[in-house]
């Protein structure tokens, strides 16, 4: 025989036999069906069995090209109406190919797409929403800091409330370049403390690897006896030296001139760097140190003195005002890439003059030593 035909005998219903022909034939075709074949073996060559296998083939090749359909549905582009359509439509949606397992693959297909489609919808809402917030805090800040005030400067509140309507020179070192507010003397009496006991005391802190006690602390204002100090390049016949006060030097006053009038950067600002000098304090410090010893103190005595300031003048005008208020500071936070903008823009924007105003303290250390040797103690400072 040119091939080997294996047949099982099985009981049927009908009382024939039913044989399951296993051969390369029927192994081709299992391959191409997913049901393996059962079939009469005396009916073999019948037309009947002919046509139901050929109704199988179709049934194969109608699903294999429904796939390929839904396939090609699936990778073409949508357009602007399918989109409308998948969005407002709802997670339902017909199909009327007549073929039910392709209209099942189609729907469930839609159905994927179009929640797709709302959840993207929904994202991009609830963005809009967020930013639209932000833009509309922004618009209040904005009016907020409008205002019709004929100030043209004004200084830092945090440091000093200072503010001028004009642009003169003049009215602008007088108003703005005054001796700093806070410039002490300070001293501090400190025990030192084993460092197993420093978590059980109080007002302990490190210094230099070790812990200490405060046992005294007290500050001395100097503000009052502090002048404007010369500067080395400023000259007795300059017309300057006639008509502002002194403290800057002759170029940072030819500085500031030109800055005021010819100036066009609503941003801009000026900063004054204040110094103040007070020759031998060193010795008054020394004196203080050996006096709080002599009263019975063995700890550290520490003294030191603060002599700078910085004063920063802004100019007055609605767009500076709003862009150096706390709260638009926080809407550039919450925005995310805001302050990617606001850092090197406002660096950019704001350079303007620096000027180094010069003070000393108009009284000499021997003299302020009789003021306030005789309150100086072991405890501190005697009132």
């Amino acid at each position: 025989m040119s091939r080997l035909i294996v047949l099982v005998l099985l009981c049927s219903p009908e009382g024939g036999v039913l044989a399951l022909r296993s051969d390369d034939r029927q192994k081709n075709l299992t391959q191409d069906s997913p049901d393996p074949l059962w079939e009469d073996p005396l009916s073999w060559g019948h037309p009947q069995v002919e046509k139901t296998q050929s109704h199988q083939a179709s049934a194969v090749g109608a699903r294999a090209q429904a796939r390929i359909h839904v396939e090609q549905v699936d990778s073409e582009k949508p357009s602007a109406k399918e989109i409308l359509l998948a969005v407002g439509g709802g997670t339902g949606a017909g199909a009327g190919t007549g073929k039910p397992e392709m209209d099942r693959d189609i729907i469930r297909r839609r159905r994927g797409q179009g929640m797709r489609y709302q959840d993207k919808l929904v994202l991009g809402l609830m963005v809009a929403a967020y930013f639209i917030a932000l833009l509309f805090t922004a618009s209040l800040a904005y009016r907020q800091a409008t205002n019709n005030s004929p100030v043209r400067f004004y200084a830092d509140p945090r440091v000093e409330a200072l503010m001028i309507d004009s642009s003169d020179l003049d009215d602008f070192i007088w108003t703005f370049i005054q001796p700093p507010k806070t410039v002490q003397l300070c001293v501090q009496g400190l025990m030192p403390l084993p460092a197993l006991l420093a978590h059980l005391a109080e007002n302990v802190v490190e210094w230099q690897g070790g812990y200490y006690r405060h046992i005294f602390s007290f500050s001395l204002d100097l503000t009052p006896f502090l002048v404007h100090a010369e500067p080395q390049d400023r000259s007795t016949t300059s017309a300057e030296s006639d008509s502002v006060a002194g403290g800057i030097s002759e170029d940072e006053i030819k500085l500031l001139r030109r800055f005021l009038q010819e100036n066009t950067n609503e941003l801009a600002t000026v900063k004054l760097m204040k110094e103040v000098h007070w020759d031998c304090w060193e010795e008054l410090a020394t004196n203080i140190k050996q006096k709080i010893r002599q009263r019975g103190f063995e700890g550290l005595i520490h003294v030191c003195w603060t002599n700078t300031e910085t004063l920063t003048v802004y100019q007055n005008n609605s767009w500076a005002n709003f862009l150096h208020m706390s709260v638009t500071r926080v809407l550039l936070g919450l925005s995310v890439f805001g302050y990617l903008w606001y850092l090197p823009y406002m660096w950019w924007r704001q350079k303007g003059p620096q000027l180094h105003p010069q003070f000393r303290v108009n009284m000499d250390i021997a003299e302020y030593w009789q003021l306030i040797g005789d309150k100086i103690s072991e405890r501190g400072f005697d009132q």
